[in-house]
Parts: structure tokens; C-alpha cells; sequence
């Protein structure tokens, strides 16, 4: 629900953006996961921390829906850097991605083709 309320804001700030932002936001967000994904994490079963993967889902969402491309690309890797197992995050990133998908594509139906 967070990401479907936050992903129309990327899209339609993406709107007023020079294309070469847009490449330097997307460089650096795969930068930043690259490296981050590198680290070590400690995985703990059992204690899954929703909140702490609330706080970054807005974020992700708006800057997915900017990008032009499904949350899925950031949220997974930002669950598990939260703490959570890989098969969980994989679960919760299938259902979290499909929604905000489509909710970024309501500011472009009219320039659709």
C-alpha cells in the first residue's frame, strides 16, 4: 500500500527533470546497493522488522516510479539489508512490486502511445 501511494509521486516529478538527473539518480542508486550488498548482513530468522522496512519503502517507491522501473529493483535488496532472509524478501518484494508498477503509469496514459 506505501509504494502504491508513493510511486505516482516519482512519476510525475520526473516529468519537470533533465534525462541526464535521471541517469546520475539511477547510477547512484545502483552504486549504493552495489557496495551496500557487498557488506556482510546478519541474517536474524524470526525477527523480521517491518517497521525498520516501512521507512525505506517510501523513498524506493518515489525514486522507482522516477526511474521508471518496478520497486522490486531496490526494495529487495533494502529487506535484506534490514535483516530479513532472502526467501522472505523475495516473498514480500513479488507481492509489494505488482501495485506500484501500475500506479506509476497513471501520470503517462495520456502521453502514451
Amino acid at each position: 500500500m506505501i509504494t502504491t501511494l508513493a510511486a505516482p509521486a516519482g512519476a510525475w516529478l520526473v516529468q519537470y527533470v533533465d534525462q541526464v538527473y535521471v541517469w546520475f539518480a539511477y547510477l547512484a542508486s545502483v552504486l549504493y546497493l552495489s557496495c551496500r550488498l557487498f557488506r556482510p548482513v546478519q541474517e536474524r530468522p524470526g525477527k523480521e522488522n517491518f517497521k525498520a522496512a516501512k521507512l525505506p519503502a517510501v523513498p524506493i517507491s518515489v525514486l522507482s516510479g522516477f526511474l521508471g522501473i518496478g520497486p522490486g529493483f531496490l526494495l529487495m535488496p533494502a529487506l535484506i539489508i534490514v535483516g530479513f532472509n532472502t526467501k522472505t524478501a523475495a516473498g514480500i518484494n513479488a507481492f509489494a512490486v505488482c501495485p506500484p508498477s501500475f500506479s506509476s503509469l497513471i501520470h503517462h496514459i495520456g502521453t502514451a502511445r
